[in-house]
């Protein structure tokens, strides 16, 4: 929440109960005083790990069906992903 701005930040624990904001607070606390350097290399590492992991870009559909079908079943899966899933690229440019 640190690195948001303050807006941001805000919206996010408008979100919280009234507990989880008190022990963010307290958490932010703790981190105040790291320096500049150590923030940016636990990002740096952060976004190293999380391209090795993310299907954003790449294969998203399979995953997004895969959490859902994990998540609700097949039957219920397939259903919300029959509402939610946007027509591919073929199918936008066969319409115009």
């Amino acid at each position: 929440l640190m690195l948001l701005g303050d807006a941001e930040a805000a919206q996010v624990l408008n979100n919280l109960e009234p507990y989880e904001v008190q022990h963010l607070g307290r958490s932010m606390f703790n981190v105040a005083d790291v320096s500049k350097e150590d923030v940016e290399s636990v990002l740096s590492q952060f976004t190293k790990r999380a391209r090795m992991r993310t299907t954003i870009g790449f294969g998203s559909a399979s995953r997004i069906r895969a959490v859902m079908q994990h998540a609700l079943g097949v039957d219920r899966a397939d259903t919300v992903l029959a509402r939610i899933t946007p027509p591919t690229r073929s199918q936008t440019l066969d319409a115009l």
